[in-house]
Protein backbone atom coordinates (compact mmCIF):
# COMPACT_ATOMS: atom_id res chain seq x y z
CA UNK A 1 0.00 0.00 0.00
CA UNK A 2 3.13 2.56 0.99
CA UNK A 3 4.30 1.68 -2.40
CA UNK A 4 1.27 2.43 -4.03
CA UNK A 5 0.81 5.38 -2.39
CA UNK A 6 4.42 6.50 -3.25
CA UNK A 7 5.04 7.78 0.61
CA UNK A 8 8.98 7.60 1.54
CA UNK A 9 8.79 10.54 3.68
CA UNK A 10 6.44 12.51 6.25
CA UNK A 11 6.99 15.19 3.10
CA UNK A 12 4.59 12.36 0.63
CA UNK A 13 2.04 13.01 3.37
CA UNK A 14 0.94 16.24 2.08
CA UNK A 15 0.85 15.98 -1.58
CA UNK A 16 -1.85 16.23 -3.88
CA UNK A 17 -1.99 12.39 -5.36
CA UNK A 18 -1.48 11.10 -1.77
CA UNK A 19 -4.63 12.64 -0.66
CA UNK A 20 -6.71 11.54 -4.07
CA UNK A 21 -5.50 8.15 -3.04
CA UNK A 22 -6.04 8.48 0.45
CA UNK A 23 -9.31 9.64 -0.08
CA UNK A 24 -9.86 6.74 -2.74
CA UNK A 25 -9.32 4.30 -0.19
CA UNK A 26 -11.50 5.87 2.13
CA UNK A 27 -14.32 5.52 -0.28
CA UNK A 28 -13.28 1.61 -0.77
CA UNK A 29 -14.37 1.30 2.78
CA UNK A 30 -16.36 3.88 3.75
CA UNK A 31 -19.27 3.26 1.10
CA UNK A 32 -19.91 -0.27 2.43
CA UNK A 33 -20.59 0.78 5.81
CA UNK A 34 -23.11 4.22 4.49
CA UNK A 35 -24.60 1.27 2.63
CA UNK A 36 -25.28 -0.38 5.80
CA UNK A 37 -26.30 2.76 8.08
CA UNK A 38 -29.36 3.56 5.57
CA UNK A 39 -29.97 0.36 5.29
CA UNK A 40 -30.06 -0.24 8.95
CA UNK A 41 -32.28 3.15 9.49
CA UNK A 42 -34.63 1.95 6.53
CA UNK A 43 -35.28 -1.55 8.06
CA UNK A 44 -35.84 -0.23 11.17
CA UNK A 45 -38.89 2.20 10.25
CA UNK A 46 -40.97 -0.72 7.89
CA UNK A 47 -44.84 -0.69 8.91
CA UNK A 48 -44.66 1.42 11.92
CA UNK A 49 -42.53 -0.97 14.13
CA UNK A 50 -38.62 -0.84 14.41
CA UNK A 51 -37.05 -4.11 12.95
CA UNK A 52 -33.28 -5.45 12.08
CA UNK A 53 -32.21 -6.00 8.78
CA UNK A 54 -30.04 -9.57 8.88
CA UNK A 55 -27.36 -7.67 6.88
CA UNK A 56 -27.35 -4.50 9.12
CA UNK A 57 -24.24 -3.48 11.62
CA UNK A 58 -24.09 -4.55 15.03
CA UNK A 59 -26.30 -1.23 17.03
CA UNK A 60 -22.77 0.85 17.65
CA UNK A 61 -22.66 2.13 13.76
CA UNK A 62 -22.49 5.42 14.59
CA UNK A 63 -19.58 4.73 16.11
CA UNK A 64 -17.60 3.31 13.22
CA UNK A 65 -19.07 6.31 10.96
CA UNK A 66 -17.20 8.46 13.64
CA UNK A 67 -14.76 6.58 13.47
CA UNK A 68 -14.03 7.05 9.99
CA UNK A 69 -14.76 10.49 10.11
CA UNK A 70 -12.05 10.71 12.74
CA UNK A 71 -9.29 9.56 10.53
CA UNK A 72 -10.32 11.20 7.57
CA UNK A 73 -9.64 14.47 10.00
CA UNK A 74 -6.10 12.98 11.48
CA UNK A 75 -5.04 12.40 7.44
CA UNK A 76 -5.70 16.11 6.46
CA UNK A 77 -4.42 16.97 9.77
CA UNK A 78 -1.58 15.38 9.56
CA UNK A 79 -0.95 16.27 5.81
CA UNK A 80 -1.13 19.81 7.17
CA UNK A 81 1.50 19.47 9.84
CA UNK A 82 3.62 17.78 7.67
CA UNK A 83 3.42 20.43 5.03
CA UNK A 84 5.88 22.27 8.06
CA UNK A 85 7.60 19.80 8.49
CA UNK A 86 9.47 18.46 5.15
CA UNK A 87 9.06 19.52 1.44
CA UNK A 88 9.64 17.91 -1.86
CA UNK A 89 10.08 19.63 -4.79
CA UNK A 90 11.11 19.51 -8.35
CA UNK A 91 13.57 21.94 -10.26
CA UNK A 92 14.79 21.69 -13.85
CA UNK A 93 18.50 22.74 -14.27
CA UNK A 94 20.65 22.67 -17.76
CA UNK A 95 17.54 20.42 -18.71
CA UNK A 96 17.77 18.14 -16.28
CA UNK A 97 14.81 17.51 -13.92
CA UNK A 98 15.91 17.07 -10.16
CA UNK A 99 13.96 15.46 -7.70
CA UNK A 100 15.09 16.06 -3.96
CA UNK A 101 13.27 16.76 -0.60
CA UNK A 102 14.03 19.04 2.03
CA UNK A 103 14.98 17.98 5.60
CA UNK A 104 16.12 20.51 8.17
CA UNK A 105 16.59 23.62 5.87
CA UNK A 106 18.52 21.32 3.35
CA UNK A 107 18.27 19.68 -0.05
CA UNK A 108 18.43 15.89 -0.11
CA UNK A 109 18.98 14.62 -3.90
CA UNK A 110 16.52 11.34 -4.82
CA UNK A 111 14.36 9.10 -2.99
CA UNK A 112 13.43 5.86 -1.87
CA UNK A 113 11.55 3.39 -3.94
CA UNK A 114 13.93 3.79 -6.88
CA UNK A 115 11.55 1.78 -9.41
CA UNK A 116 9.45 4.74 -8.74
CA UNK A 117 11.27 7.81 -7.22
CA UNK A 118 15.23 8.40 -8.98
CA UNK A 119 16.45 11.52 -8.50
CA UNK A 120 16.73 12.40 -12.36
CA UNK A 121 15.64 10.31 -15.61
CA UNK A 122 17.41 7.14 -16.03
CA UNK A 123 17.84 7.70 -19.83
CA UNK A 124 19.73 10.82 -18.77
CA UNK A 125 23.24 10.65 -21.03
CA UNK A 126 27.10 11.98 -20.25
CA UNK A 127 28.66 14.09 -17.96
CA UNK A 128 26.25 15.12 -14.96
CA UNK A 129 27.10 18.08 -12.64
CA UNK A 130 24.82 18.06 -9.84
CA UNK A 131 23.87 21.04 -8.51
CA UNK A 132 24.98 23.04 -5.26
CA UNK A 133 21.54 24.26 -4.17
CA UNK A 134 17.77 23.30 -5.15
CA UNK A 135 15.29 25.26 -4.51
CA UNK A 136 17.31 27.62 -2.06
CA UNK A 137 18.36 25.07 -0.20
CA UNK A 138 21.70 23.88 0.04
CA UNK A 139 22.84 20.09 -1.18
CA UNK A 140 24.05 17.85 1.58
CA UNK A 141 23.56 15.08 0.66
CA UNK A 142 22.79 12.48 -1.90
CA UNK A 143 19.53 10.09 -1.11
CA UNK A 144 19.20 6.32 -1.35
CA UNK A 145 19.44 4.95 -5.07
CA UNK A 146 19.27 8.68 -6.08
CA UNK A 147 21.01 7.62 -9.39
CA UNK A 148 20.45 3.71 -9.40
CA UNK A 149 21.04 2.48 -12.60
CA UNK A 150 21.41 5.78 -14.61
CA UNK A 151 23.70 3.08 -16.58
CA UNK A 152 24.51 5.94 -19.43
CA UNK A 153 26.11 8.49 -17.14
CA UNK A 154 29.98 8.95 -17.64
CA UNK A 155 31.00 11.18 -15.04
CA UNK A 156 29.56 12.64 -12.45
CA UNK A 157 30.76 16.13 -10.51
CA UNK A 158 29.62 15.94 -6.82
CA UNK A 159 29.72 19.80 -5.19
CA UNK A 160 31.82 20.70 -2.45
CA UNK A 161 27.92 21.28 -0.26
CA UNK A 162 27.54 17.82 -0.34
CA UNK A 163 28.54 15.89 3.31
CA UNK A 164 26.62 12.41 2.80
CA UNK A 165 26.55 10.22 -0.25
CA UNK A 166 23.91 7.58 0.94
CA UNK A 167 23.71 3.84 0.60
CA UNK A 168 23.21 2.22 -3.10
CA UNK A 169 23.02 5.91 -4.41
CA UNK A 170 24.85 5.38 -7.43
CA UNK A 171 24.63 1.72 -7.89
CA UNK A 172 24.29 0.11 -10.95
CA UNK A 173 25.92 3.19 -12.92
CA UNK A 174 27.80 0.90 -15.32
CA UNK A 175 29.01 4.00 -17.70
CA UNK A 176 30.95 5.67 -14.82
CA UNK A 177 34.77 5.34 -15.02
CA UNK A 178 36.14 7.79 -12.41
CA UNK A 179 34.83 9.62 -9.75
CA UNK A 180 36.37 12.46 -7.12
CA UNK A 181 35.00 12.35 -3.75
CA UNK A 182 35.32 16.06 -3.11
CA UNK A 183 36.60 17.23 0.39
CA UNK A 184 33.52 18.08 2.48
CA UNK A 185 32.06 14.55 2.08
CA UNK A 186 32.07 12.60 5.96
CA UNK A 187 29.80 10.12 4.90
CA UNK A 188 30.47 7.39 2.27
CA UNK A 189 27.71 4.45 2.88
CA UNK A 190 27.58 0.78 2.05
CA UNK A 191 27.36 -0.07 -1.85
CA UNK A 192 27.63 4.09 -2.50
CA UNK A 193 28.92 3.22 -5.88
CA UNK A 194 27.96 -0.66 -5.78
CA UNK A 195 28.03 -2.90 -9.14
CA UNK A 196 29.33 0.00 -11.08
CA UNK A 197 31.17 -2.36 -13.76
CA UNK A 198 33.24 0.35 -15.49
CA UNK A 199 34.16 2.44 -12.52
CA UNK A 200 38.55 2.24 -12.64
CA UNK A 201 39.87 5.01 -10.34
CA UNK A 202 38.58 6.88 -7.61
CA UNK A 203 40.09 9.98 -5.71
CA UNK A 204 39.56 11.03 -2.45
CA UNK A 205 40.01 15.09 -2.01
CA UNK A 206 40.72 16.02 1.92
CA UNK A 207 43.11 15.24 4.62
CA UNK A 208 40.37 12.09 5.94
CA UNK A 209 38.77 8.99 4.59
CA UNK A 210 35.15 7.29 4.97
CA UNK A 211 35.45 4.39 2.53
CA UNK A 212 35.43 1.99 5.67
CA UNK A 213 31.94 1.13 4.67
CA UNK A 214 32.29 -0.81 1.81
CA UNK A 215 30.97 1.76 -1.18
CA UNK A 216 32.60 -0.18 -3.92
CA UNK A 217 31.67 -3.70 -3.66
CA UNK A 218 31.30 -5.29 -6.65
CA UNK A 219 32.86 -2.93 -8.74
CA UNK A 220 35.11 -4.99 -11.24
CA UNK A 221 36.99 -2.51 -13.43
CA UNK A 222 38.29 -0.98 -9.96
CA UNK A 223 42.15 -0.74 -10.41
CA UNK A 224 43.35 2.34 -8.56
CA UNK A 225 42.41 4.86 -5.95
CA UNK A 226 44.09 8.08 -5.12
CA UNK A 227 44.42 10.12 -2.18
CA UNK A 228 46.25 13.75 -1.53
CA UNK A 229 49.36 13.20 -0.17
CA UNK A 230 48.81 14.87 3.41
CA UNK A 231 45.81 12.51 4.25
CA UNK A 232 46.11 11.93 7.80
CA UNK A 233 43.70 8.98 7.49
CA UNK A 234 44.57 6.54 4.87
CA UNK A 235 47.09 5.56 2.22
CA UNK A 236 47.29 4.27 -1.06
CA UNK A 237 49.78 1.29 -1.92
CA UNK A 238 49.65 -0.40 -5.17
CA UNK A 239 46.63 1.24 -5.88
CA UNK A 240 44.83 -0.34 -2.69
CA UNK A 241 43.53 2.07 0.01
CA UNK A 242 44.86 1.36 3.70
CA UNK A 243 45.00 2.60 7.11
CA UNK A 244 47.48 5.55 7.57
CA UNK A 245 49.97 2.62 9.67
CA UNK A 246 49.02 -0.03 6.96
CA UNK A 247 47.65 -2.52 9.44
CA UNK A 248 44.42 -2.20 7.88
CA UNK A 249 43.02 -2.91 3.80
CA UNK A 250 40.26 -1.14 3.43
CA UNK A 251 39.33 -0.96 -0.15
CA UNK A 252 41.65 -3.18 -2.54
CA UNK A 253 41.52 -4.11 -6.59
CA UNK A 254 41.11 -6.31 -9.59
CA UNK A 255 43.56 -8.25 -10.48
CA UNK A 256 46.98 -9.93 -9.70
CA UNK A 257 46.73 -8.31 -5.77
CA UNK A 258 49.85 -8.75 -3.75
CA UNK A 259 49.41 -7.56 -0.44
CA UNK A 260 51.23 -5.21 0.96
CA UNK A 261 53.47 -6.24 4.08
CA UNK A 262 52.33 -4.89 7.59
CA UNK A 263 48.52 -5.56 6.83
CA UNK A 264 47.46 -7.39 9.54
CA UNK A 265 43.52 -7.22 8.90
CA UNK A 266 41.64 -7.22 5.79
CA UNK A 267 38.50 -5.19 6.09
CA UNK A 268 34.88 -5.72 5.67
CA UNK A 269 33.99 -6.91 1.73
CA UNK A 270 36.98 -5.23 0.88
CA UNK A 271 37.37 -7.17 -2.08
CA UNK A 272 33.97 -8.44 -2.66
CA UNK A 273 32.87 -8.92 -6.37
CA UNK A 274 36.65 -7.82 -7.47
CA UNK A 275 37.52 -9.68 -10.62
CA UNK A 276 40.53 -11.55 -8.77
CA UNK A 277 42.82 -13.69 -10.53
CA UNK A 278 45.53 -13.98 -7.97
CA UNK A 279 46.33 -13.28 -4.61
CA UNK A 280 49.42 -13.49 -2.39
CA UNK A 281 48.91 -12.65 1.76
CA UNK A 282 51.79 -11.80 3.79
CA UNK A 283 52.51 -13.14 7.29
CA UNK A 284 50.93 -10.24 8.95
CA UNK A 285 47.52 -10.74 7.91
CA UNK A 286 46.07 -12.25 11.10
CA UNK A 287 42.20 -11.66 10.05
CA UNK A 288 40.38 -11.71 7.48
CA UNK A 289 37.01 -9.72 7.70
CA UNK A 290 33.52 -10.44 6.51
CA UNK A 291 32.72 -11.18 3.05
CA UNK A 292 36.27 -10.02 2.39
CA UNK A 293 36.61 -11.57 -1.01
CA UNK A 294 32.62 -12.55 -1.43
CA UNK A 295 31.83 -13.43 -5.02
CA UNK A 296 35.21 -13.54 -6.54
CA UNK A 297 34.70 -15.59 -9.04
CA UNK A 298 37.87 -15.66 -10.76
CA UNK A 299 39.90 -17.00 -7.99
CA UNK A 300 41.33 -20.04 -8.18
CA UNK A 301 43.89 -20.96 -5.46
CA UNK A 302 44.39 -19.31 -2.02
CA UNK A 303 47.52 -19.60 0.85
CA UNK A 304 46.09 -18.50 4.06
CA UNK A 305 49.67 -17.31 5.80
CA UNK A 306 50.78 -19.04 8.99
CA UNK A 307 49.96 -16.04 11.37
CA UNK A 308 45.93 -16.49 9.92
CA UNK A 309 43.50 -16.58 13.66
CA UNK A 310 40.25 -16.10 12.10
CA UNK A 311 38.14 -16.57 8.58
CA UNK A 312 35.53 -14.23 8.97
CA UNK A 313 31.47 -13.91 7.66
CA UNK A 314 31.38 -15.00 4.55
CA UNK A 315 34.85 -14.54 3.54
CA UNK A 316 35.32 -16.72 0.39
CA UNK A 317 31.11 -16.92 0.03
CA UNK A 318 30.37 -17.55 -3.78
CA UNK A 319 34.09 -17.81 -4.97
CA UNK A 320 32.92 -20.73 -7.04
CA UNK A 321 36.57 -20.75 -8.92
CA UNK A 322 38.10 -21.75 -6.05
CA UNK A 323 39.79 -25.36 -6.48
CA UNK A 324 42.14 -25.04 -3.66
CA UNK A 325 42.50 -23.19 -0.73
CA UNK A 326 45.31 -24.19 2.35
CA UNK A 327 44.16 -23.55 6.32
CA UNK A 328 47.31 -23.29 8.21
CA UNK A 329 47.66 -24.33 11.70
CA UNK A 330 46.60 -21.96 14.14
CA UNK A 331 43.03 -21.17 12.81
CA UNK A 332 40.46 -21.36 15.35
CA UNK A 333 37.68 -20.08 13.64
CA UNK A 334 36.01 -20.93 10.44
CA UNK A 335 32.83 -18.39 10.70
CA UNK A 336 29.34 -18.45 9.45
CA UNK A 337 29.74 -19.26 5.36
CA UNK A 338 33.22 -18.66 5.60
CA UNK A 339 33.26 -20.81 1.85
CA UNK A 340 29.55 -21.59 1.02
CA UNK A 341 28.59 -22.20 -2.23
CA UNK A 342 32.45 -22.93 -3.12
CA UNK A 343 31.59 -25.27 -6.29
CA UNK A 344 35.45 -25.95 -6.98
CA UNK A 345 36.34 -27.09 -3.73
CA UNK A 346 36.81 -30.91 -4.14
CA UNK A 347 38.98 -31.42 -0.56
CA UNK A 348 39.83 -29.54 2.63
CA UNK A 349 41.69 -29.91 5.44
CA UNK A 350 41.28 -28.34 8.58
CA UNK A 351 44.23 -28.20 11.08
CA UNK A 352 43.86 -28.88 14.51
CA UNK A 353 43.81 -25.59 15.63
CA UNK A 354 40.27 -25.63 14.57
CA UNK A 355 38.01 -24.95 17.34
CA UNK A 356 34.59 -23.40 15.61
CA UNK A 357 33.02 -24.04 12.14
CA UNK A 358 30.06 -21.87 11.57
CA UNK A 359 26.43 -22.19 10.34
CA UNK A 360 26.90 -22.76 6.62
CA UNK A 361 30.34 -23.18 6.77
CA UNK A 362 30.71 -25.08 3.62
CA UNK A 363 26.63 -25.10 2.44
CA UNK A 364 26.89 -25.27 -0.72
CA UNK A 365 30.21 -26.67 -1.29
CA UNK A 366 28.63 -29.48 -4.51
CA UNK A 367 31.93 -31.23 -5.21
CA UNK A 368 33.89 -31.34 -1.96
CA UNK A 369 33.91 -34.69 -1.18
CA UNK A 370 36.46 -34.72 1.23
CA UNK A 371 37.27 -33.27 4.14
CA UNK A 372 39.83 -33.59 7.38
CA UNK A 373 37.77 -32.64 10.48
CA UNK A 374 40.14 -32.34 14.05
CA UNK A 375 39.18 -34.48 16.70
CA UNK A 376 38.94 -30.94 18.86
CA UNK A 377 36.63 -29.39 17.12
CA UNK A 378 34.04 -27.84 19.66
CA UNK A 379 31.29 -26.62 18.00
CA UNK A 380 30.08 -27.61 14.09
CA UNK A 381 26.85 -25.39 13.55
CA UNK A 382 24.07 -26.22 11.67
CA UNK A 383 24.39 -26.97 7.82
CA UNK A 384 28.21 -26.56 8.27
CA UNK A 385 28.31 -29.66 5.28
CA UNK A 386 25.10 -29.23 3.95
CA UNK A 387 24.91 -29.93 0.02
CA UNK A 388 27.97 -31.20 -0.21
CA UNK A 389 29.15 -34.88 -1.60
CA UNK A 390 30.87 -35.35 1.79
CA UNK A 391 27.28 -35.82 3.61
CA UNK A 392 25.01 -36.42 1.21
CA UNK A 393 27.05 -39.23 -0.61
CA UNK A 394 27.68 -40.99 3.30
CA UNK A 395 25.46 -44.15 3.55
CA UNK A 396 22.55 -44.04 5.64
CA UNK A 397 23.57 -44.49 9.42
CA UNK A 398 25.83 -42.94 12.05
CA UNK A 399 28.47 -40.76 10.12
CA UNK A 400 31.54 -40.78 12.68
CA UNK A 401 34.57 -39.09 11.80
CA UNK A 402 38.01 -38.22 14.15
CA UNK A 403 35.85 -40.30 17.12
CA UNK A 404 32.98 -37.53 16.57
CA UNK A 405 29.82 -39.23 16.27
CA UNK A 406 28.53 -36.47 13.99
CA UNK A 407 24.99 -37.19 12.42
CA UNK A 408 22.57 -39.68 12.27
CA UNK A 409 21.59 -39.85 8.71
CA UNK A 410 18.13 -41.75 7.17
CA UNK A 411 15.51 -43.37 9.24
CA UNK A 412 16.31 -43.65 12.64
CA UNK A 413 15.86 -47.45 14.21
CA UNK A 414 14.53 -48.16 17.17
CA UNK A 415 17.99 -49.23 18.73
CA UNK A 416 21.35 -47.31 18.09
CA UNK A 417 24.84 -48.78 19.52
CA UNK A 418 27.41 -45.97 19.20
CA UNK A 419 30.87 -47.53 18.21
CA UNK A 420 33.84 -47.81 20.54
CA UNK A 421 36.25 -45.29 19.86
CA UNK A 422 33.91 -42.51 20.02
CA UNK A 423 34.47 -39.48 22.66
CA UNK A 424 32.03 -36.90 21.40
CA UNK A 425 28.10 -37.21 20.44
CA UNK A 426 28.14 -33.94 18.57
CA UNK A 427 25.41 -31.48 18.91
CA UNK A 428 22.23 -32.37 17.72
CA UNK A 429 23.29 -35.87 16.74
CA UNK A 430 20.84 -37.90 17.15
CA UNK A 431 18.14 -34.76 16.68
CA UNK A 432 14.74 -35.59 15.83
CA UNK A 433 14.62 -39.34 16.14
CA UNK A 434 11.72 -39.76 17.22
CA UNK A 435 11.30 -43.21 16.87
CA UNK A 436 14.50 -43.74 18.82
CA UNK A 437 14.04 -46.12 21.37
CA UNK A 438 17.44 -47.05 23.19
CA UNK A 439 20.85 -45.83 22.75
CA UNK A 440 24.07 -47.72 23.50
CA UNK A 441 26.98 -45.28 24.57
CA UNK A 442 30.30 -46.62 25.09
CA UNK A 443 32.76 -45.88 27.59
CA UNK A 444 35.14 -44.24 25.47
CA UNK A 445 32.66 -41.18 25.16
CA UNK A 446 33.69 -38.21 27.77
CA UNK A 447 31.09 -35.81 26.08
CA UNK A 448 27.55 -35.43 25.11
CA UNK A 449 26.91 -32.43 23.17
CA UNK A 450 24.22 -29.68 22.92
CA UNK A 451 20.41 -31.02 21.75
CA UNK A 452 22.72 -34.09 20.80
CA UNK A 453 19.81 -36.35 21.25
CA UNK A 454 16.95 -33.42 21.47
CA UNK A 455 12.96 -34.66 20.66
CA UNK A 456 14.21 -38.38 20.92
CA UNK A 457 10.46 -39.11 21.98
CA UNK A 458 10.57 -42.96 21.63
CA UNK A 459 13.80 -42.71 24.69
CA UNK A 460 12.44 -44.51 28.03
CA UNK A 461 15.60 -44.68 29.88
CA UNK A 462 19.32 -44.33 29.25
CA UNK A 463 22.78 -45.32 30.88
CA UNK A 464 25.68 -42.93 30.86
CA UNK A 465 28.60 -44.49 31.37
CA UNK A 466 31.47 -44.42 33.57
CA UNK A 467 33.57 -42.05 31.54
CA UNK A 468 31.60 -39.02 30.00
CA UNK A 469 32.26 -35.66 32.15
CA UNK A 470 30.05 -33.36 29.98
CA UNK A 471 27.28 -32.88 29.31
CA UNK A 472 26.13 -29.79 27.31
CA UNK A 473 22.33 -27.49 27.25
CA UNK A 474 19.81 -29.47 26.09
CA UNK A 475 21.01 -32.64 25.47
CA UNK A 476 17.96 -34.45 26.41
CA UNK A 477 15.51 -31.94 25.14
CA UNK A 478 12.49 -32.81 24.32
CA UNK A 479 12.71 -36.48 25.11
CA UNK A 480 8.95 -36.44 26.38
CA UNK A 481 9.40 -40.22 27.65
CA UNK A 482 12.25 -40.31 29.41
CA UNK A 483 11.62 -40.60 32.56
CA UNK A 484 15.34 -42.64 33.94
CA UNK A 485 18.53 -41.55 33.53
CA UNK A 486 22.09 -43.17 35.09
CA UNK A 487 24.75 -40.72 36.25
CA UNK A 488 28.08 -41.95 37.19
CA UNK A 489 30.72 -40.74 39.23
CA UNK A 490 32.83 -39.19 36.35
CA UNK A 491 30.32 -36.34 35.21
CA UNK A 492 31.45 -33.45 36.58
CA UNK A 493 29.26 -30.84 34.47
CA UNK A 494 25.87 -30.13 33.28
CA UNK A 495 25.46 -26.99 31.18
CA UNK A 496 22.37 -25.71 31.64
CA UNK A 497 18.96 -27.19 31.09
CA UNK A 498 18.61 -31.29 31.33
CA UNK A 499 14.92 -32.20 31.44
CA UNK A 500 11.78 -32.11 33.58
CA UNK A 501 10.22 -35.28 33.11
CA UNK A 502 13.05 -37.54 34.78
CA UNK A 503 11.46 -39.23 37.97
CA UNK A 504 14.59 -40.95 39.01
CA UNK A 505 18.12 -41.02 39.01
CA UNK A 506 20.20 -43.75 39.69
CA UNK A 507 23.38 -42.70 41.11
CA UNK A 508 26.61 -45.15 42.13
CA UNK A 509 26.78 -45.52 46.34
CA UNK A 510 27.76 -42.40 48.42
CA UNK A 511 26.88 -40.11 45.20
CA UNK A 512 23.89 -38.55 45.76
CA UNK A 513 24.49 -35.66 47.56
CA UNK A 514 27.09 -34.74 44.80
CA UNK A 515 24.97 -35.05 42.06
CA UNK A 516 21.87 -33.51 43.46
CA UNK A 517 24.45 -30.30 43.82
CA UNK A 518 25.48 -30.61 39.85
CA UNK A 519 21.70 -30.99 39.06
CA UNK A 520 21.24 -27.56 41.37
CA UNK A 521 24.06 -25.31 39.98
CA UNK A 522 22.72 -25.93 36.26
CA UNK A 523 19.67 -24.82 37.28
CA UNK A 524 17.61 -28.16 37.31
CA UNK A 525 16.33 -27.84 40.65
CA UNK A 526 12.85 -29.51 39.89
CA UNK A 527 14.95 -32.61 39.18
CA UNK A 528 16.50 -32.20 42.70
CA UNK A 529 12.79 -31.43 44.31
CA UNK A 530 10.86 -34.04 42.82
CA UNK A 531 13.21 -37.18 40.93
CA UNK A 532 13.77 -40.07 43.08
CA UNK A 533 17.70 -40.93 43.79
CA UNK A 534 18.45 -44.13 43.97
CA UNK A 535 21.97 -45.83 45.20
CA UNK A 536 23.09 -48.97 43.39
CA UNK A 537 26.34 -50.95 44.53
CA UNK A 538 26.65 -52.74 41.40
CA UNK A 539 29.22 -51.84 38.47
CA UNK A 540 27.07 -49.58 36.25
CA UNK A 541 25.48 -51.86 33.55
CA UNK A 542 23.81 -49.83 30.18
CA UNK A 543 20.06 -50.17 30.39
CA UNK A 544 18.48 -50.34 27.40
Amino acid sequence: MFIWLDIDSVADLFSYWFMLKSLLLLCVVGIPILWHFFCDCYDRCQRGYWVRSRWAPPKNWFLEIVSWLGLVLFVLLLGFMSEKLAKTGKETIDGVTWRYKIVDGNAVIGRKHPQFCSAISVSTVGDLEIPSSLGGYPVTSIGEHAFYKCKKLTSVTIPNSVTNIERCAFEQCGGLTSVVIPESVTTLAYAAFGSCSSLATVKLRGKSCHAWGAPFVSCRALTAFEVEHDNEKCKVVDGMLLSKDGTYLAVGVNGDVVIPDGVTKIGYKAFSGRALKSIVMPASVTDIGDSAFENCRGLTSVVLPESMASIGFGAFHGCDGLTAVMIPDGVTNIEAWAFRDCSGLTSVALPESVKFIGNDAFHGCSNLASITIPSNVVHILQNAFAGTPFLDNAPDGLIVFSGIAYKWKGVCPESVSIPDGVTRIFERAFENCIGLKSVTIPNSVTNIGRSALCNCRGLTSLEIPEGVTDIESQAFYGCDSLSEVSIPRSLTRIDGYFWANIKKVYVAKGDVERVKSLFRESGNRNIVNYAEFVEREEPQKRRY
